[in-house]
């Protein structure tokens, strides 16, 4: 039979009679916001959309919905753009935001070329952010406002669906739990493809579906259009998705909905772009960096996490305890709508017409997709929650079908005094998933806590303490684009970074590693390393630039000199979330000697410290206001027993005003002065920030040491003075 046909006795074959039952009930009034468009009672799990006949035939009501559910759905869109849109500044870019930026900065033939290639993840991306970025600039809100406004509208289109598929109240309570869901906040507050990738999948199923119960050309090429700009977005999540569409569209032709006309058109179109879109991310797969980077064991427990991921964006395992409070027990209301959802389903799956049609629908969406993904896993395991995020708003769904099934059954079922009874345990329980939902954005979206690399802090704090002269090196190479884009925020203090040879390079052994080390440290005073755990994981699964640093400090040094009671350091270095910061100080380097300072002075602090030299080495001249002055001082210890010192550097104006100050023990406190023995010899290095009022004109620079504990008790030189002074500079208006 032609699809139009059997469109037109489907048509004539709707029952639009007036239902029985509940009428004078007033179980009804009290359930009013489960009604369905035309306000009929409930007869099956849930509501049944109402078409325009069936709205007619109630009494000639239209489809439309009513106000307060208009006024409830912007709500929803205005939740969700607070959510996502008003922190989008809080948190670093991390790596593959950076590199969004980096690709964006690729040449427009490049980009362009990139569209066709089916090795490129998400070229339709990339082109955009490269105009984004050309108008809007580059900061972390800039490069987020794509996604985060793709982010919204995805929450009034689930709405949509939800409401062509099970009515209005599953739609809107669809949308809420897409506008709280973390997961999908997560990404749109990303500067990658994901969010704008799943609001064209989603408008595609939107569009698939009202093809197959229309029929119209128009929906058919829209759906089209939508499945091509979604491989174009994002090339592994459309192929999952098209799989899916694939599945319902031989469902529908299956059915007879899918016309003649138009069947081997879009059979083999589809079936032709999945081809050339596998064949593609095959070959992707197949290079050595996705080797090293998605190359993994076999790990089953990622079906689990990927139910906690999407409900709440948590591990399946505890969490340590700077992640927070354990919610695993919060999953549990979630657990239960999804399998009242699944029971629905599987009693539309035994009806009839549209009720199979939709439950068809929903399963093609929420389950195929996954089920591709996993066959893939077990090929090539790699494993990131966000490579199955075309199933989300279907989840999330399937919870409101779930939720308002529950609800359905507890006003059909219960009477007298049990009614309120177990409509208020209803209620109660499907609030329970929002109610998780929202604790968890509050903890981590809508507060400070860092929950990014910190690539930002980590390169700021690194300006504000390097010295010129300094060696840096950033681990693994791949990190570098993100502190070049940071450095160059404040480019009067420049960085100058290093990175090392891939150590897994064929036939690189431990001893070429120390012979590269001792050419790029050989005639340094300090070594940095900025490192990122989890990526140099890949690069360097021995780890010995991280052991190099952290289990040989003094490596290179005069160890006979080491005071006595600074044990051999496993320093853990500086945290930063997903970076770890290492510094070295080689304090009388055996094969070059002690240093000769550029400011040679002699001055004695109590008999106790002697101060015989500076190294001014700003970073800029002139000085300005909001720049760095770093200095590194020469000093001695006199005796032994010292008590507990800090070292104290100011700018002193010619009307005895401190301009800047800064304190710290020396080394950072990792040489206190109460471990100093008579003659040591070491090098101190401070950071002099100049704030930014700082009015112009020469100032003294000047040293000095108190107790640590009790800042105005001070050592003094022969003359009584506090303070050593070393030199003048001079600061000039910006």
């Amino acid at each position: 039979m032609a699809y139009d046909e059997h469109y037109e006795q489907r048509l004539c074959s709707l029952d639009t009679r007036p239902r029985l039952g509940y009428d004078t009930d007033a179980r009804r009034r009290s359930a009013a916001w489960l009604m369905t468009n035309d306000g009929e009672p409930v007869s099956k799990l849930w509501d049944q959309p109402a078409t325009p006949d069936s709205g007619r035939a109630a009494g000639g009501k239209s489809g439309r919905p009513f106000p307060w559910q208009c006024l409830l759905l912007l709500l929803v869109v205005a939740l969700a753009a607070a959510l996502r849109c008003t922190t989008l500044s809080f948190q670093s870019l991390w790596l593959d935001e950076g590199y969004t930026l980096v690709e964006a900065g690729r040449p427009w033939g490049e980009l362009l070329a990139a569209l066709f290639d089916p090795r490129q993840g998400y070229p339709l991306y990339i082109l955009g952010m490269k105009l984004w970025s050309a108008a809007w600039g580059t900061g972390e809100a800039a490069l987020r406002w794509p996604s985060a406004l793709a982010g919204v509208g995805a929450v009034p289109l689930l709405y949509v669906l939800g409401r062509r598929l099970f009515g209005r109240s599953t739609g809107l309570l669809a949308g809420l739990l897409l506008a709280l869901s973390p997961l999908a906040i997560w990404y749109s507050q990303e500067a990658k493809a994901y969010a704008l990738a799943l609001l064209l999948i989603l408008a595609a199923w939107l569009s698939l579906w009202e093809a197959g119960e229309g029929g119209r050309p128009l929906s058919w090429w829209t759906f089209a259009g939508l499945a091509f700009l979604t491989l174009l977005a994002h090339r592994l999540l459309a192929i999952l998705s098209l799989i899916g569409q694939l599945v319902y569209l031989l469902y529908l032709a299956r059915q007879g909905r899918l016309s003649q006309r138009y069947r081997p058109l879009f059979l083999g179109l589809l079936l032709g772009v999945l081809a050339l879109s596998i064949a593609g991310l095959w070959l992707t797969l197949g290079q050595a960096g996705a080797i090293r980077q998605f190359g993994a064991e076999h790990d089953w427990s990622t079906l689990l996490q990927t139910f906690t991921q999407f409900s709440l964006r948590i591990a399946p395992t505890p969490p340590e305890p700077a992640l927070g409070p354990d919610r695993r027990a919060w999953l549990l209301p979630f657990a239960g709508a999804a399998l009242v959802g699944m029971a629905a389903l599987a009693a539309d799956l035994a009806s009839p017409g549209r009720r199979r049609r939709r439950a068809v629908f929903l399963l093609s969406s929420l389950a195929v997709p996954p089920a591709a993904f996993f066959l893939l896993y077990l090929i090539r395991p790699f494993y990131y929650e966000r490579y199955l995020l075309e199933a989300l708003p279907f989840y999330l769904l399937l919870l409101a079908v779930g939720t308002v099934s529950l609800g359905r059954w507890s006003v059909r079922r219960a009477s007298g005094v049990l009614f309120p009874l177990l409509g208020a345990a209803t209620l109660a329980l499907s609030l329970l998933p929002l109610a998780a939902s929202w604790q968890q954005v509050q903890d981590w979206t809508l507060s400070s806590r860092p929950s990014k690399e910190q690539f930002r802090e980590a390169t700021l704090y690194l300006q504000q303490h390097l010295h010129p002269g300094d060696l840096l090196i950033v681990h693994p190479g791949y990190i570098r684009p993100l502190v070049e884009l940071y450095q160059s925020r404040l480019p009067r203090r420049p960085l100058v970074l290093t990175t090392l040879r891939e150590p897994f390079a064929e036939n690189y052994t431990l001893r070429d590693f120390y012979a590269d080390m001792d050419a790029l440290t050989r005639g340094r005073r300090r070594a940095w390393l900025l490192l990122a755990p989890f990526h140099a994981a890949s690069w360097d699964p021995n780890r010995w630039v991280e052991e190099w640093f952290t289990l040989n400090p003094f490596l290179h040094c005069d160890g006979d000199r080491r005071p006595p009671c600074v044990e051999e350091p496993t320093s853990s270095g500086i945290v930063f979330n997903g970076l770890t910061l290492y510094c070295i100080t080689f304090n009388g380097n055996f094969r070059q000697g002690f240093p000769t300072p550029t400011l040679p002075v002699e001055f004695t602090f109590g008999r106790s410290i002697r101060l015989f030299g500076a190294d001014l080495e700003p970073f800029q001249r002139p000085l300005l206001p909001g720049d760095v002055l770093p200095l590194t001082l020469y000093v001695q210890g006199l005796q032994a027993d010292l008590p507990d010192l800090e070292t104290v550097v100011r700018l002193v104006g010619p009307d005895g005003q401190v301009g800047a100050e800064t304190a710290g023990r020396p080394l950072g406190g990792s040489l206190p002065t109460t471990c100093w023995q008579p003659g040591d010899e070491f090098l101190d290095f401070y950071e002099l920030l100049l704030p930014e009022g700082l009015p112009a004109g020469r100032y003294t620079l000047q040293a000095g040491y108190r107790l640590a504990t009790e800042h105005q008790a001070r050592l003094r030189l022969p003359d009584g003075s506090p303070w050593a002074g070393l030199t003048e500079v001079e600061v000039v208006s910006p």
